[in-house]
């Protein structure tokens, strides 16, 4: 068999296999350093420029069996979750824009959960705040109310409507956006469509290391002969 289409045909395979994995599985500490962040991908970008002094410019995602995590980049360093620049998260948890909380109006995101920094309210169509909480869904923030160029943010998983006692995250897929409130020109980055990523299995990665190491000995074997 012609080794370089073994090659090929392996690596093909393998990109297909990480195509596939939904999301980012990840275990990121929320302490404000992001170095446990390098290799998660941007989930969504915002235009530069267009918030004052809360500028958003992108926003990241991952997840683990227990919580979901965001890093949001901001363009300028700037003064957040104190009483005049105040950021807030939406969870349109169905996907789906035309129910729950339209932010702003611009039928991107309809939000069935909002935080208001790490404040977690219900919200419902045509409802900013229907005054129900969320059990266990106040959201962890590093840095906080403090000047900062970005943040970390994890959300519980198993976070519940007080009310009715539901799930937060009914599906694995669902949309997220973040805003700016209460400063001179506010902003809006998202609705970014993310899928909770499975736990990896340790048999699925043993697998690919070792048809790689196989096809590494053909191709060792083909250059010596």
């Amino acid at each position: 068999m012609n080794t370089t289409k073994l090659l090929c045909g392996f690596l093909g395979s393998l990109a297909l296999s990480v195509s596939a994995l939904a999301g980012t599985y990840s275990n990121i500490t929320i302490d404000g350093d992001f170095s446990d962040w390098v290799g998660v991908p941007i989930l969504t970008t915002d235009t530069t420029g267009d918030g004052d002094p809360v500028d958003f410019m992108t926003l990241y995602a991952a997840n683990d069996e227990n919580n979901l995590y965001l890093r949001v980049v901001y363009n300028n360093p700037v003064g957040v979750n104190g009483s005049n620049a105040q950021v807030f998260i939406a969870l349109d948890n169905d996907n789906n824009p035309s129910t729950g909380f339209d932010v702003y109006g611009l039928g991107l995101v309809g939000s069935e959960v909002g935080w208001q920094n790490d404040f977690p309210f219900e919200q419902t169509t045509g409802n900013f705040n229907t005054g129900n909480g969320i059990t266990d869904g106040g959201a962890a923030i590093a840095l906080y109310n403090t000047t900062v160029s970005e943040q970390e943010i994890s959300i519980s998983r198993s976070a519940t409507f007080t009310v009715g006692g539901g799930t937060i995250f009914p599906n694995d897929t669902f949309a997220i956006a973040m805003y700016s409130n209460g400063t001179t020109v506010d902003d809006f980055i998202g609705a970014g469509v993310y899928t909770f990523a499975s736990v990896p299995e340790p048999g699925h990665y043993a697998m690919i290391f070792v048809g790689l190491a196989g096809v590494i000995t053909l191709l060792r074997r083909r250059f010596r002969a």
